[in-house]
């Protein structure tokens, strides 16, 4: 007997079972289908297994490219809602495959990269209109999110008639194994410690940064874009707040370095960003601003761009000490990049002394230049009595042992902002708290930007 199948599908579990994986109630509450990957030639008890869960099933062999035709039939036989077949093996041996009706059939496409995905889009498309009733699967390597949304635009152009599964393995397509069902594809594969195809997301891994739920006509998909962005805590952050909120709206990861495509052929879904390095100027730039930014949102105009760090500085500095400004002489930026430049141009507004540090005194003295501010060298001595530092560098997520200048420059009048979240307690934090000075670390920036970042993002701030 085949399973009843939900009216839709969105997570399948792929399980080796060579493995023989603990498949518990509890795990599989969080799935919607299984798949069972054969990779030996191990006989496999078919009536046992589709008699141990009420999921739908799905059967696929790859072993030495070299499929058991026998074994396609036994599971077929014994219920499995649908079998998944090479389209190379598939053609080779179509008449001892007729047995496979279409409607069960999963016609898969293994390709070693994306070039050669589109130059095999339209050959698949041809194919997808003869087994109109199958679902067509389409797996390819990329590691650049925007990338893989151009293609998965022309993909869904092409298919558009038909059911499909786009499965990106490697780190660009993990948004798309998040959001399959509202990118409109049939579903998407995740397992639970070991993935049985590279870049597939793990059950813990979804239980704790994307909180597993249905979306709906209403869910919008955001993401953290950039190059790296695995580290980021942004998705677990504004998950959990979609959550709270009672919002079926969800948080990826795009890795890219390609803002300018990824705008242009970002799927429908996708209402906002949040902008990491290397990006901030680059996208401002996309968007004619000025300022760096880090955060894009989708208006009824079209894409804008803010930046929720010097927002959020502003604002802890409020919070902390009321009248600040008025309690300081200077102001010293460590850093050349984007929340560098995005700090100068914010704070120069008061009209203060400042002074800009890089571990890359080249770029100190290009922007020393351009803003008409002074420039010290990287290690050197400064005095920081009644000073506001800002440490904005993305050098010191890669380095946090250092300091840019002596730690016994630092006095209790200093104020300091530390924008590096991984590590809690920088050598320029600990100077500081030994000195009794007024501080912001890195994560209370963090959550403060993205709580401002997730209002825009839900309309609770215009």
């Amino acid at each position: 007997m085949q399973s009843v199948l939900p009216r839709f599908l969105m997570r399948v579990l792929s399980v080796l079972c060579e493995e023989q994986p603990d498949l518990n109630q509890d795990c599989l509450s969080h799935f919607d289908c299984l798949e069972i990957r054969h990779d030996s030639e191990k006989t496999l008890d078919f009536s046992l297994i589709r008699s141990q869960f009420n999921l739908p099933l799905i059967y696929t062999h790859h072993f030495a490219d070299k499929p058991n035709v026998f074994n396609y039939l036994s599971a077929f036989n014994h219920g499995f809602d649908w079998i998944d077949c090479d389209f190379r093996f598939f053609v080779a041996h179509q008449n001892q495959l007729s047995f496979i009706s279409n409607d069960r059939l999963i016609l898969s496409w293994h390709l070693p990269s994306l070039e050669s995905a589109w130059n095999l889009l339209d050959e698949i498309a041809g194919y997808s209109r003869i087994f109109a009733h199958s679902i067509i699967k389409l797996a390819f390597p990329s590691d650049d999110s925007a990338l893989v949304c151009q293609f998965l635009r022309q993909w869904n152009k092409n298919l558009s008639s038909v059911k499909r599964v786009l499965s990106v393995m490697g780190k660009g397509g993990e948004f798309l194994r998040i959001c399959a069902p509202i990118l409109k594809q049939k579903w998407s594969y995740f397992c639970l410690k070991n993935p049985t195809a590279p870049g597939q997301v793990c059950l813990e891994k979804l239980r704790d940064e994307y909180y597993p739920r249905s979306f709906g006509n209403q869910s919008k998909m955001f993401a953290v874009c950039g190059d790296p962005v695995s580290h980021s805590q942004s998705p677990k952050v504004h998950n959990q707040w979609f959550l709270e909120k009672n919002l079926p709206h969800c948080m990826v990861r795009m890795p890219t370095l390609y803002p300018q495509i990824l705008l242009e052929h970002a799927p429908d879904v996708l209402a906002g960003l949040a902008c990491t390095m290397p990006l901030k100027s680059e996208m401002s730039k996309i968007l004619g601003l000025d300022d760096p930014i880090n955060t894009v949102l989708l208006s009824d105009t079209g894409w804008q761009g803010f930046n929720t760090d010097v927002m959020a500085i502003s604002g802890l500095l409020q919070k902390k000490i009321s009248d600040w400004s008025d309690k300081i002489k200077q102001i010293v930026i460590v850093g050349a990049g984007g929340l560098a430049q995005s700090c100068i141009r914010e704070f120069l507004k008061l009209g203060l002394p400042m002074t800009v540090i890089n571990r890359t005194e080249s770029k100190a003295k290009e922007l020393a230049k351009r803003y008409g501010i002074q420039y010290r060298s990287y290690g050197t001595e400064i005095d920081l009595l009644d000073t506001l530092v800002i440490q904005a560098s993305a050098c010191a997520m890669k380095d946090p042992l250092e300091i840019p200048f002596p730690s016994d420059c630092v006095k209790q009048s200093t104020i300091i902002v530390e924008s590096v979240y991984a590590n809690p307690d920088t050598p320029l934090l600990k100077a500081a708290r030994s000195k009794n000075c007024v501080t912001i670390a890195g994560l209370e920036m963090f959550y403060e930007q993205a709580r401002i970042q997730n209002h825009l993002f839900t309309k609770e701030l215009s």
